[in-house]
């Protein structure tokens, strides 16, 4: 085998090992997320002080966004906690607007 054709099937191999590590990244992130937001979403649903359906939840690397409508000061915070409360998670970034029982506008 000539030597050019030593380095071309190297350099293949290599390429092939870096598209495969940064596959294998991808899932990883991709695993990560669904695993927080799955979490989120078991102790949200079973939470009878949160009203989850109020609610939409989107993991981004280690922070989860939360967006919705909060019936009171206290369901945030405890929306807010169960975020916070799931292993890995290192930020919660909120725009969640409270909007009281007996100040919504049902039209």
């Amino acid at each position: 085998m000539t030597r050019h054709g030593r380095f071309s099937r190297l350099a293949m191999l290599l390429i092939a090992l870096i598209f495969a590590a940064a596959a294998c990244q991808s899932v990883l992130v991709e695993t990560g997320k669904k695993v927080f937001e799955t979490k989120i979403s078991a102790r949200l649903l079973t939470e009878p002080e949160v009203r989850s359906v109020n609610y939409r939840w989107r993991a981004v690397r280690n922070s989860v966004y939360l967006i919705g409508r909060a019936r009171s000061e206290t369901e945030l915070e405890r929306a807010l906690d169960i975020c916070t409360s799931v292993d890995g998670v290192v930020a919660v970034k909120h725009f969640v607007e409270v909007r009281p029982l007996n100040q919504r506008n049902d039209s």
